[in-house]
């Protein structure tokens, strides 16, 4: 059972709709329950970083989501934004992020970073490249993969570890990170046709026996 968190800023429908053309049970939560069946959730999100933390106060998710995070059976995904939300902090705005990957977010920048003429937001399809194997991708990890991506901030980790694929837009960014049963990707799985659904697919099998 997973677990879709509906907070108000996010492509939560999307998300919902592949999963059950997958097959996978699935539900969408707008508040935390103490008694929710299952341990595995996908946080998405569309908009800025401010505005996606003060949904999730409002919602009581921040709360409930900072607690989870200690318990051995939670998993969580954060789809785009909500990959964002899962770091301590973001040049887009000021308040604190959930913390679960410590490291910021920053924005793409054309003169400092990538000295080269590119287009920001990024929209559209890139290659990510794997750059470690992960229980999440199996065997899938040492291939080159094409997933959707839209946004103008990338995730910076304190601890390089922690990524798992990178996607380049001028520079490398990180495209897929991981830390224990806590993963974020920068792009849309729920957009990504066949490579998406695959990735969907490994998260919904995570911790089962």
């Amino acid at each position: 059972m997973i677990n879709i968190i509906d907070h108000g800023l996010s492509n939560s429908v999307s998300v919902l709709n592949m999963l059950r053309r997958l097959g996978i049970k699935c539900d969408l939560v707008e508040k935390p329950q103490k008694k929710i069946e299952g341990e595995k959730y996908i946080l998405p999100g569309v908009g800025s970083f401010d505005e996606g933390i003060k949904s999730l106060t409002k919602s009581g998710w921040y709360s409930f989501l900072k607690e989870k995070f200690h318990e051995e059976n939670f998993s969580l995904l954060g789809i785009c934004l909500g990959m964002q939300l899962l770091f301590s902090e973001s040049e887009e705005g000021s308040m604190e992020g959930l913390g679960f990957i410590k490291g910021s977010v920053k924005k793409f920048n054309i003169l400092d970073d990538t000295k080269a003429n590119i287009k920001i937001p990024l929209i559209g399809w890139k290659e990510v490249i794997f750059l470690k194997k992960d229980k999440l991708f199996k065997e899938e990890l040492e291939k080159y993969e094409k997933f959707y991506f839209v946004h103008s901030y990338y995730c910076k980790p304190d601890n390089q570890n922690t990524i798992i694929a990178v996607a380049n837009h001028g520079i490398n960014f990180p495209s897929i990170v991981g830390l224990n049963n806590i993963y974020g990707v920068q792009f849309h799985p729920e957009k990504s046709h066949k490579y998406g659904m695959k990735l969907l697919n490994n998260f919904s099998r995570l911790l089962d026996v």
